[in-house]
């Protein structure tokens, strides 16, 4: 399980109306596409299996992956998220 899951997770169990809102905001913020060209830089990193991973959300096949994943935890373990140094 990857940080941010585990972090949403807490959050939700807190706080059910937070976990939900802050899940939402993650999704929303990783589906912005008006002006992708306009950062050379956007990722979301986390802690996936003892290293920290990093998704980059620049790319349109990983903004997609982000809207349709059931956790962020299948995300950074996968092929679309890379070490972060």
């Amino acid at each position: 399980m990857s940080r941010l899951t585990e972090l949403l997770a807490q959050a939700k169990t807190k706080d059910a109306q937070m976990g939900a809102d802050l899940e939402r905001e993650f999704k929303v913020l990783s589906s912005r596409e008006a002006h992708p060209q306009t950062y050379r830089r956007i990722e979301a990193v986390a802690e996936s299996g003892g290293r920290l991973r990093a998704l980059d959300l620049t790319r349109a096949d990983v903004r997609g992956a982000v809207r349709t994943a059931a956790n962020a935890g299948v995300l950074y373990g996968s092929a679309l998220a890379r070490d972060y140094v």
